[in-house]
């Protein structure tokens, strides 16, 4: 089940420098307190108030900027093909 879950959370980072929000998380079925575990865990890492980076995605120069925009809701809608959030 934990592979299913770093999978469905993965899907969501990919498209978003690796990170991945509290509020993203639970959109896909994985809990706070699956993303507490998984954090702890050292398959997560926090990066800001609910936001979390995927272990293995490399830090971005502007990552407390992308990470405060996600966390005030931006890129609610998936990127699309030329990679822009609607």
């Amino acid at each position: 089940m934990a592979d299913a879950t770093l999978v469905k959370l993965g899907a969501v980072a990919e498209r978003r420098w690796g990170l991945a929000t509290t509020t993203q998380a639970e959109m896909v079925g994985v809990s706070r307190k699956q993303l507490s575990r998984m954090a702890s865990a050292g398959a997560l890492e926090r990066v800001a108030q609910g936001v979390y980076r995927m272990a293995g995605a490399p830090p971005q120069d502007n990552e407390a900027i992308y990470a405060t925009w996600l966390a005030l809701g931006g890129a609610t809608n998936p990127r699309t093909e030329s990679g822009v959030a609607r």
